[in-house]
């Protein structure tokens, strides 16, 4: 185990480096299950509200604590995708880290306020800091009950329109909060995601996996996986596509799919085994002419007919949808009506496509704004033709979470 430790320590990508608590993790359980009087579970008891202080704590360890007196955490070598953190981002646990251990050992046991938000440790606070802080969580913890309650209800426009509110998520461990804060489903799962940070691509039963898992969490509800957006402005470096010097209008999405088809098939492969066990739906990003879904349509089938063959529990058809993100397709959307389920307007890339505007470019950035009349002209033509030929819409992006915008119907 310290070997495979050492070599992903010693690797460039850091999501390999932040798989070795994983792994740690995963051969602890293994000794504790198979010597148990080798490898006694330890499990540290929280009788009180405390910020835990750790180098850092495995996905096990932490799902072992009492949550209810965890009030956050100081975790000295935890990155970005480490699973603890994912994890604790899900139960709204407040984490730190980066912060080195022997900078701050000296005070444990005393008061301290944790703000994750600002990167703020506050140890003794005096009565000012204090005070804000505790007027802070109030609010905090009122807003939070407020939010709890409006979750449980049916979501409606000023109009009287039913609205289905989904979640956005990048991994399988964000869904169970997900689904904890009211969503009905998952409109995007970002599969890219798998396939970052990392030397090689995930291979069938990694992603069989990870998309078996939030299926099982959802139940019924409806999980919408898009195909991996990569490429242009997501740097895969083991695809090696070159850089290019407007990657948002460049090689990316569906448009790469036909030279890394081996690759596309693979993940078709396990998107349909992990359907047999829920409500899955594939989506397909950047797509601007008919002949993109119909090649993909084709590339479905095959893989259908390899997993027959191969004997390998999987769905026989699958609900297709694809991303609205490029101009041209609200021009012949009753053509994209006879080829697909449903739509899902990616509001971010739609909005500057439509008016030549790099959203990311400050000198340029008053001009991205979607609630103008053409841009709300171009939603209404989509809506109205799908939705008479009976097609769901969705819209996922910055538009979707603005109240304004949401709740106009």
């Amino acid at each position: 185990m310290e070997q495979v430790c050492a070599k992903l320590s010693a690797s460039a990508s850091d999501y390999l480096r932040e798989r070795v608590s994983d792994i740690r993790d995963i051969s602890e359980q293994l000794l504790h299950i198979t010597w148990p009087e080798l490898k006694p579970r330890n499990n540290l008891v929280l009788e009180k509200p405390t910020i835990l202080v750790a180098e850092d704590l495995t996905p096990s360890q932490f799902l072992s604590l009492d949550l209810k007196n965890l009030a956050g955490m100081i975790l000295e070598k935890t990155g970005r995708t480490s699973h603890t953190l994912i994890l604790a981002r899900a139960s709204a646990i407040p984490v730190l880290s980066g912060l080195p251990l022997d900078a701050i050992a000296r005070y444990a046991g005393q008061p301290a306020v944790l703000d994750a938000q600002c990167g703020v440790l506050a140890i003794n606070p005096n009565d000012a800091v204090s005070g804000y802080y505790q007027v802070a969580q109030t609010l905090a913890d009122k807003r939070q009950k407020q939010q709890a309650q409006a979750a449980a209800q049916l979501a409606y426009s000023r109009d009287n329109k039913r609205i289905d509110i989904a979640a956005n998520i990048g991994t399988a461990l964000e869904a169970p909060g997900a689904f904890a804060n009211g969503a009905e489903g998952v409109g995007l799962f970002r599969t890219e995601m798998l396939y970052m940070d990392r030397d090689s691509a995930p291979d069938e039963q990694e992603q069989f996996e990870a998309y078996q898992q939030v299926l099982l969490a959802a139940g019924d509800k409806p999980i919408i996986f898009r195909t991996m957006d990569i490429g242009g402005d997501k740097s895969i470096p083991y695809l090696n596509i070159p850089q290019e010097e407007n990657p948002f209008l460049g090689y990316r999405a569906v448009r790469i799919y036909p030279e890394f088809a081996g690759l596309f098939r693979t993940q078709l492969r396990a998107i349909l085994r992990a359907a047999s066990f829920g409500n899955a739906q594939l989506m397909i990003p950047m797509v601007h002419s008919l002949d993109q879904i119909l090649w993909v349509k084709g590339e479905i089938q095959k893989a259908i007919v390899e997993l027959k063959r191969d004997g390998l529990r999987h769905a026989e058809t699958v609900t297709l949808g694809i991303m609205v993100e490029v101009p041209s397709v609200c021009y012949i959307i009753d053509h994209f009506c006879d080829e697909v389920d449903f739509f899902s307007i990616g509001s971010n890339d739609m909005t500057q496509y439509l008016y030549a505007v790099d959203r990311n470019n400050p000198r340029v950035s008053p001009l991205y704004n979607p609630i103008t009349p053409s841009f709300l002209r171009m939603l209404q033509q989509i809506v109205t033709t799908a939705h008479q030929r009976g097609k769901w819409v969705g819209i996922c992006g910055e538009l979707g979470g603005e109240k304004p915008a949401s709740s106009t119907g």
